[in-house]
């Protein structure tokens, strides 16, 4: 099974907001059977990349 993550995912998912389980459940099912994949496109790991550049620099 393959399954494709969007950014809204990726973020809630490292920010532990609603839907984070189960962002979570689909990576550690990638990570323990090799039928399973996950993939993510570069635009959507560009957008998760800027947000938390942004986030940083306002922490800071």
């Amino acid at each position: 099974m393959s399954i494709c993550l969007d950014a809204f995912a990726v973020l809630a998912w490292l920010q532990d907001e609603p839907g984070a389980n189960q962002v979570e459940d689909q990576l550690n099912q990638a990570t323990e059977q090799e039928t399973y994949t996950c993939y993510m496109s570069t635009i959507n790991l560009g957008e998760v990349y800027y947000r938390l550049l942004r986030a940083m620099v306002v922490l800071t």
